[in-house]
């Protein structure tokens, strides 16, 4: 299991996040065939996957190719999204074709109440992975960002975090949870019917 799959000046954090998705699938790969990457953005890490071996088709409410070009340019890196399929449109909306094995979701829940249809959308015995920021510090991010103190490029962002919750508030068997600086959390679930953690 390589990490090489991410160009140089990768921020520290989207580099934690590949780590911890790679090591859940590895954990996990018996039965692996399907990934869903939600909220894909620029296709950085269904790229990333794809170099390690993975088929991965990404989801985005936005046309992947105008965010990945801007993207490259930054970090002069190309991307293989024309390899492998990409979905567009609004995500509670969106007529699935099949269930999946895997869904990623770095930094798309809690921008819509998603949880429903995620796990619509995954097979039994299916994992969840996900990056969110923790409840108790997003309002004093939004704070430090609009006040340009800590990562004031993404001040806007912070404004549409509508659902905030604790890794224990998805109705699937929590697997492990992380936190990178205690800002956000990284965590993985499995579908084994709905279940309420402790």
């Amino acid at each position: 299991m390589g990490y090489s799959a991410l160009p140089t000046g990768t921020r520290a954090a989207d580099r934690q996040k590949l780590k911890f998705v790679l090591k859940t699938l590895v954990k996990n790969s018996i039965n692996i065939k399907d990934i869903l990457d939600l909220g894909a953005g620029t296709g950085w890490l269904a790229d990333a996957l794809r170099k390690e071996g993975y088929q991965v088709t990404t989801f985005d409410k936005n046309d992947l190719a105008y965010s990945t070009k801007s993207y490259e340019n930054k970090l002069g890196v190309n991307f293989l999204l024309s390899s492998s399929e990409s979905l567009k449109g609004d995500f509670l909306k969106y007529k699935f074709k099949k269930k999946y094995d895997v869904i990623i979701a770095l930094e798309f829940m809690e921008h819509g109440f998603f949880t429903e249809k995620i796990i619509e959308i995954m097979k039994e015995g299916g994992i969840l992975i996900a990056s969110f920021p923790n409840p108790k510090l997003d309002g004093l991010m939004r704070f430090l960002s609009w006040n340009g103190i800590w990562n004031g490029e993404y001040k806007e962002h912070y404004l549409e975090h509508i659902n905030l919750f604790e890794p224990e508030e998805i109705p699937l068997k929590l697997l492990e949870k992380k936190s990178i600086l205690k800002i956000c959390y990284l965590a993985c679930w499995k579908k084994e019917g709905l279940i309420k953690n402790d």
